[in-house]
């Protein structure tokens, strides 16, 4: 079972996790509501249901290549006079009369009186007639007004993220526009004064590349959010002040990676106190990503991520993107998925949870998981060949064992 309640180490309070992501859910904000055209709307998230605003197909129409015929008519050896012909786009030909048959195409508007299709293999032609080799059942390959959804009907739901399917749907029923949620705008800070920005700039002794902005970055930006400004900033309080607040004026979100821990340079807490900030979160019972912030400045939400890519990526995967897709209507529950350990889990006898990279697969119908790679806050190599997350709860597991899993992309192919 997850750890419940609060816990005190040394003089500090610490959150469990699920208290935590509780708090910060709370901190997700409301975004406007604004209408846009369909062919405009590939990724963006529904606000209010799209109804359908025709009936579709709207009006009967034949599924098959044949002959509308009447089915009172479909008797094995009866010869029909043929009357005509209707293509897809066709209006129908006149009312249909006893003993008359119109040669029709898939997708062509059913005459008046014609409740029926004979396909063409169920029918031999000549000298305009057409005879019927077998019976045909009332409604054979016609498909009636409104049979894929009628006018009015919910086509797709608030809270669902636009696909092309989507999209085509609309349109097939007549919706020209839809409400969306706005995209919030997210600016990233990155703190260090060893991390260099662009890899065209050599590195000197001491310093290293940094990476967090970058999966960021093209998390918000898939999730529909919008990355208004990156910047790297080095151990200065006041630099790093002046850049929080700052982009608190003109940001929903704001991401700040490093200089959240307890170290001499870390200043990203001290900072927001002495901004007036609220702080929601200051330290989570988890590992790797123990140091976390969570607070609200001026009209935006900051949070103060760990500077170890790891770490980082895991606060972000398990604690801030799953609020950020709140603010977009989006309910999701970080570890919603469970799998089984392919291996033993041996940890050292200490309490906080543990959040794992790890890598898993579908066998014989059973989601597979090995966690036997590199665990360390520090190493993105391990990161960059795990599809999921685990959460575990306690220091030993069996091979067997089931465990909550986030899945980060599809299941691998075992090898």
């Amino acid at each position: 079972m997850p750890i419940v309640g609060q816990i005190f180490v040394g003089m500090s309070l610490y959150l469990t996790y699920d208290e935590a992501l509780d708090r910060i859910a709370k901190l997700a904000r409301s975004v406007r509501i604004e209408t846009i055209p369909v062919a405009s709307a590939h990724n963006r998230v529904l606000a209010v249901d799209a109804v359908a605003t025709i009936n579709t197909p709207p009006f009967p129409r034949s599924m098959m290549d044949g002959f509308a015929i009447r089915a009172e008519h479909a008797v094995p050896g009866t010869s029909l006079e043929i009357v005509g012909m209707i293509a897809a786009g066709d209006k129908a030909a006149n009312t249909l009369q006893a003993g008359q048959a119109v040669r029709i195409m898939t997708g062509g508007r059913m005459p008046e009186m014609a409740d029926s299709v004979a396909r063409y293999e169920w029918c031999e032609e000549a000298e305009g007639f057409v005879t019927l080799l077998r019976s045909v059942t009332k409604g054979e390959s016609v498909q009636q007004v409104g049979d894929d959804a009628a006018k009015g009907e919910v086509l797709v739901a608030a809270g669902t993220r636009l696909t092309g399917t989507h999209l085509a749907a609309c349109k097939c029923f007549g919706i020209e526009s839809v409400q969306v949620r706005c995209s919030p705008a997210v600016s990233i800070i990155v703190t260090g004064s060893e991390l260099v920005e662009e890899v065209t700039t050599p590195l000197q002794t001491g310093q290293i590349y940094g990476v967090n902005d970058v999966f960021i970055r093209h998390a918000v930006e898939l999730d529909g959010y919008r990355v208004i400004d990156v910047q790297y900033v080095g151990d200065s309080k006041e630099s790093i002040r002046v850049a929080i607040l700052e982009a608190s004026y003109y940001s929903d979100y704001v991401l700040v990676t490093g200089g959240v821990s307890v170290g001499d340079l870390d200043y990203v807490p001290q900072v927001l106190h002495g901004l007036g900030a609220e702080l929601a979160v200051r330290k989570i019972y988890i590992r790797p990503g123990s140091p976390f912030v969570a607070a609200s400045l001026n009209d935006a939400v900051i949070f103060g991520l760990s500077g170890n890519p790891a770490a980082c990526y895991i606060q972000f995967e398990t604690l801030v993107r799953p609020v950020l897709l709140r603010s977009l209507g989006i309910d999701e529950i970080p570890f919603a998925s469970s799998g089984r350990l392919a291996h033993d889990i041996e940890l050292k006898p200490i309490k906080p949870e543990r959040i794992f990279r790890a890598r898993a697969w579908i066998e014989s119908g059973a989601v597979q998981v090995d966690a036997r790679s590199a665990q360390s806050p520090g190493v993105m190599s391990s990161l960059s060949s795990s599809n999921c997350l685990i959460r575990l709860d306690k220091p030993d597991y069996t091979q067997g064992s089931i465990i909550q899993l986030r899945w980060l992309s599809a299941p691998h192919t075992p090898t």
